[in-house]
């Protein structure tokens, strides 16, 4: 028994359809950044990008916006009686806290840390990277 196959050209009596070619753009294309190789992360500088308050131990508390982005950050946010929300810190996420001016790197903010805690703050540069991780997915800390 022979099958017969639909010429190319036609498909169940329909002629076959061929997809434009995409237009091309008028706006000059970004050209992809290099990315340098590795930069060393004791060198590099954080930025505190929210407000914060001290109490009377020392201890940071970060007030993070509820809304931050669209509408509901310019409507709903001032109109809030509690518009942040307060992330307590311990001594030593309060302690780096405080040093993330955007002009003292990570290592000289280390050093000054494990000279004042001692060895309770090791395994120092550890914690020093997870925090770092949780405050920069958060946006709440900009690292130059």
């Amino acid at each position: 028994m022979l099958v017969s196959v639909p010429s190319p050209q036609t498909y169940c009596g329909f002629p076959s359809f061929h997809w434009p070619e995409p237009a091309k753009s008028f706006l000059p294309m970004k050209s992809p950044q290099k990315k340098s190789a590795h930069k060393n992360l004791y060198e590099l500088r954080p930025l505190r990008l929210m407000e914060w308050e001290e109490d009377a131990e020392g201890r940071v508390t970060v007030l993070v916006p509820k809304f931050r982005k669209g509408w509901p950050a310019r409507v709903l946010q001032p109109r809030l009686s509690r518009p942040f929300f307060r992330v307590k810190l311990d001594a030593f996420g309060s302690f780096f806290w405080k040093g993330c001016d955007g002009e003292t790197s990570i290592q000289t903010i280390g050093e000054k840390m494990k000279h004042h805690f001692g060895e309770e703050a090791e395994p120092l540069y550890d914690r020093i990277t997870r925090f770092l991780q949780q405050l920069e997915n958060g946006d709440l800390l900009k690292i130059q």
